[in-house]
Formats: structure tokens, sequence, C-alpha cells
């Protein structure tokens, strides 16, 4: 059987930040300098008032009724990939990266758009990689227009979902174009490849650009996770249960709004956690309490009959060291096994400000340890094998025998593709000696040493640099 899911909160603490999380709703309420929203204030359940939108328990609970509780990704090419909230966890690449360290290279540089196809391809070849995150704002264009050029290199390229955070409508709008383009299906809800992550500003803020891209996605059909990354003791309460309250109560806000708009949209629960380092004045992304509110959220998340996403495997560490093993480590093992549904960010390294084809590659490894351990270990009479042991009898080997044959392969994690070390130190030695890191840039090697297969034929990227230039003519 799976391993159960780790927990930290009982049925009652969950009811009290569910119940705190109404009041917050109906008491404090949220703002927003959103036309559209305060317009949809009209809505039942809904009241608006000197600035204010106070939203009601009924109205949440009849979100709660059409939401949906899981959905099908698909490719780009429109073919059935897997489903999120079906019960395994899918690791997507991480995104939004400034910098990339290049192997041997001693300082990360500004990324570039030939990073983003590089990391896009590398994804693309890691089995245990199921997704592609925005890797880096590429820097090498127009400031204002990083998102669409990185959005643009990555599906001309993608053969798996896409994860991206947009924060104005044209942008969003621009990039919903180059994704019909580039899949030729005019419906992008109807087979989703495309996961949105705009960001409203905590405490219960909705920001204008932020707000139409969710009322964007939720028009299109894009599954969305509206990220208020609250901060504990900066933008939200210090303790823990306080900030999980604020936290619920901005995820109630998305849902109620995307299911006003367009119900049965798919709407994920946010966990990309941070906490604020007091001793050191820095934002803190290996913290215990980080691991905490990561597996508090997939909670919260199974409370509301959603899926949920987290950011992880996440480190502070700036080199691929110990600390950086150990901190990706609890993250993925945190979120993977209290059943988290997406974890994006792996490749990322530096507090999230940097990402290398290595980190991508121990990243998928990491992931695929994680996968092992959730399987559990099985029972049955076949698996128990007791008449196998009979048959063995005492001081008798099993290496040879038919039953191990069958059941290793599926059984055992399979240590033959593995970048990790299992020789003993002559043949280590003998093999050169290699690090991790050096074997993760070489499987990184092989796969860009293959040409480049653009997944959209001629006509369709011409059709792309078009859209892309008039967007570039308007913010002129």
């Amino acid at each position: 059987m799976h391993l159960a899911h780790i927990t930290v909160l009982d049925p009652q603490e969950m009811d009290e930040i569910h119940a705190a999380a109404l009041r917050i709703l109906e008491e404090t309420g949220f703002s927003t300098n959103c036309a559209e929203i305060i317009e949809l204030a009209r809505s039942p359940g809904l009241e608006e008032q000197d600035g204010v939108i106070r939203v009601k328990a009924a109205a949440v609970d009849r979100a709660f009724e059409t939401v949906p509780r899981s959905f099908r990704l698909y490719n780009p090419s429109g073919k059935a990939f897997k489903e999120v909230g079906g019960g395994d966890p899918l690791f997507f690449s991480g995104h939004q990266a400034v910098f990339v360290h290049e192997y041997g290279s001693e300082e990360a540089r500004p990324g570039c758009r030939d990073d983003v196809v590089r990391f896009t391809r590398v994804a693309n070849a890691l089995p245990d990689i199921d997704g592609i995150g925005t890797p880096v704002y590429p820097q090498d264009v127009p400031r204002h227009a990083a998102l669409v050029h990185a959005m643009e290199r990555m599906l001309l390229y993608a053969e798996k979902p896409l994860f991206f955070a947009p924060e104005r409508r044209d942008d969003f709008e621009t990039i919903c174009s180059v994704a019909r383009t580039a899949s030729g299906t005019t419906d992008l809800g109807e087979r989703p490849f495309l996961i949105a992550q705009p960001s409203p500003i905590s405490p219960l803020f909705w920001v204008e650009g932020s707000a139409q891209c969710i009322l964007s996605a939720a028009r299109e059909g894009i599954p969305c996770v509206s990220l208020t990354q609250i901060i504990p003791g900066m933008s939200g309460p210090v303790t823990l249960a306080g900030t999980l309250a604020l936290h619920h109560a901005e995820f109630l806000i998305a849902l109620v709004v995307m299911q006003l708009v367009n119900p049965g949209t798919p709407v994920i629960y946010p966990g990309a956690w941070v906490t604020f380092d007091m001793a050191g004045g820095g934002i803190d992304i290996g913290a215990p309490e980080k691991y905490l509110l990561s597996i508090a959220s997939a909670q919260m998340a199974r409370y509301a009959r959603v899926p949920c996403m987290a950011a992880g495997p996440d480190t502070n560490a700036h080199l691929l060291d110990i600390q950086n093993g150990i901190e990706k480590a609890f993250s993925g093992i945190a979120d993977a096994l209290s059943g988290t549904d997406i974890l994006v960010n792996s490749g990322m390294f530096s507090n999230a400000l940097t990402v290398s084809l290595e980190q991508l590659v121990v990243d998928a490894e990491i992931a695929s340890l994680i996968r092992r351990m959730i399987r559990g270990v099985g029972a049955g009479a076949d698996a128990i094998a007791l008449e196998i042991i009979k048959r063995v009898g005492i001081k008798g080997e099993f290496l040879t025998d038919p039953h191990t044959a069958q059941h290793f392969r599926e059984e055992l994690w399979d240590t033959g593709g593995s970048i990790l070390q299992r020789d003993k130190v002559d043949k280590w030695k003998a093999a050169g000696a290699k690090s991790v890191e050096e074997r993760a840039h070489e499987r990184a090697a092989r796969i860009l040493a293959e040409s480049p297969r653009p997944t959209v034929g001629r006509a369709g990227q011409e059709k792309i640099h078009e859209l892309i230039a008039a967007f570039e003519s308007r913010k002129q």
C-alpha cells in the first residue's frame, strides 16, 4: 500500500482554521483596485462597501459545489498526461529564476532565451520531471516582455505540461494566443496543458494585474493557483496557525471568484512557503517551519477537496553541496509524503534565484527516490512469498530464484541509471572518482548533444513570431 500521508493538523484544528478563515472573509474582507472584481462583488454572497469586499459563507459553500476535486493534464500535443489530484505527486521544474549557473563556473550569470530552450529540452528528457515551469526570466529581451519570450521558447519545444506565473493581462492573453497556435487547439480549457499562477498581495489585497489574470484563467478554463505567498511575521501572523488561517481565507477568495466566473474551472490550493530569518534578515526557504506549513497546506487542500501545489524541493544553499542535499530532501519529502499534488522548483537553488541543469538532474533523482518511498510495501500472497521461502529453505539463496527475476524490477529502485554512487571505493576511483554533480552534468550534456527538434512547424512558428511582435509593439 502507499505510505500514509504525514500530517500536522488534527480534524478539529482544520475545522478551526476553516472557521477562522470564514470569519476573516465576513468580518475583515478584502480589497482590490480591479474594477472587474468590484463588479463581481454584486454577485449573491458578496457585498462591497467603502472599497471592502466581504464574502459570506454561503458563497464559499456554493463554490465548493462546482470546483473539481481533480483534473487531467495533457501534453501540448493534446495527449492525455497525468491526473492532478489522483494521489501521486507531479514534479515540475522550477520557475522564475533570474540567474543560471554553468557547470564549472564560480559565478552565476543572467539567464537568456537560449537557457529556456536548454532547460525545456532537458526537462523533456527526464522521466521523473512531469512538467516544466518557466526556468528563468531571460534578460536578453526587454524586461517587460521576459515572461512572454520565455513561454514562447518553452511552447516551441515543450513535450510536457507547463507552469507559469503571469502578472499582467496582456502578457497572459498573449501567452494564451501563442499556446493555441503552438498546440493547434482553440480551447485551452478542454485539454489543459497550462497551469497559471498569478499572485495577489498579502494580506487581503487583489492587485489589478494579478486579479485580471485570475479572471482570464477562469474564462479560459485554465487550471489556476492563486499564490498568496504569506511570510509569517511579515505579511501574516508569526504564529503558523494564524498564517494558515489567513492563507486559507485568501484561497477561498480565489475559489469563490473563479467559480463565479466559470463554474467547474480547476482551482489549485497554494502552498509555496518561505519564512523570514529574524536573525539574518533574509528569506528562508530551508526552514523547518516551511516544511510544517507545506504539510498543513496539503491537509487543508484535502479539507477543501481540491488539488494542491508546493514550491519544492527547495534550498537556500548557493552550491550543490551538503546543505543543498539536506534541504532538498527535507523539502521534497515533506511535500510529497503529505499528499501534495504538484511540486514546482526542481532545478532551483540559492534561495530560488538560480537554476542549473545539474541541479535539475539531481532533483529528478530525488523525485525518483521519493516516488519509490510513496509506493510503500505491498502485501498479498505473492509479495509475502511464503511458498518461495519454503522452496528455498534453510541456508538457500534467492538471487537465482524465478520469483526474484519476476519481481525485482518493480520492487527495487533501479540503480542502473542512477547518478548516485553505489560502487565500492576502488571501483568508483577506477571509473574516474566522479562526483554527483559531474555525473549530472554528463547526463544533461548527453541530452543536449542531440539536435533540438521544435514541436511546432514552420507556419506555426511564423504565426507565433507575429504574435510576439504585436505584443512588443503594444508595449512601445
